[in-house]
């Protein structure tokens, strides 16, 4: 049961950009009831992700799992923060496959939103180098402009500005050249 009001600034949070305040209100509206908890703790998890706070991802995954809720969605919902966990410690193998995960459990369910804040997550996190991270975005664009969530486009345009554009990684290149002279080989063959 809410004993407080929720006022629409408080969901409002995240559209603005206020990563760490949307945390914050989704995790107070969790801890009002068990049946809150559910459904704010992955969109406390997936805030914390975009304010870069792996800790807080942390622990709303820590909650969602001792709640001990099942499901398809649920479990999607694990893999997003996961996956988010991985890319904040610097393991993007692990981050991909994760969002991976998350983003075909999205589809198959038919849920766009999920799928939408998903992108915005692995955009911001790995950038758009990482495999399939630029057809989500162009996804997430169409998600957003179909459900007239306008906050949502500027950010998800922000978080892919600040990617960068799309580039193969450099082959790597050996600091070496084969034909480096040896100073010490020189000077006894002189001698």
């Amino acid at each position: 049961i809410l004993t407080t009001p929720i006022k629409d600034e408080d969901l409002a949070d995240l559209n603005v950009g206020d990563h760490r305040s949307a945390y914050d209100h989704c995790m107070q509206i969790a801890s009002l009831s068990d049946l809150n908890r559910p459904y704010c703790l992955p969109r406390a998890g997936n805030a914390a992700v975009l304010a870069g706070d792996v800790d807080a991802v942390r622990t709303a995954l820590t909650q969602l799992d001792t709640l001990g809720t099942r499901g398809r969605a649920i479990d999607a919902d694990r893999h997003a923060m996961r996956a988010g966990i991985a890319a904040l410690e610097g393991d993007t193998g692990t981050a991909i496959a994760e969002y991976r995960a998350a983003m075909t459990a999205w589809r198959d369910l038919g849920l766009p939103w999920d799928e939408a804040l998903t992108t915005l997550s692995a955009v911001t996190r790995l950038g758009r180098s990482a495999p399939g991270v630029d057809e989500w975005i162009e996804s997430a664009r169409a998600i957003y402009r179909r459900f007239g969530a306008t906050p949502m486009v500027d950010l998800l345009e922000a978080a892919v500005a600040a990617a960068g554009p799309t580039t193969a990684p450099e082959p790597w290149v050996d600091p070496v050249p084969d034909a480096v002279a040896d100073p010490i080989s020189d000077a006894t063959a002189t001698s």
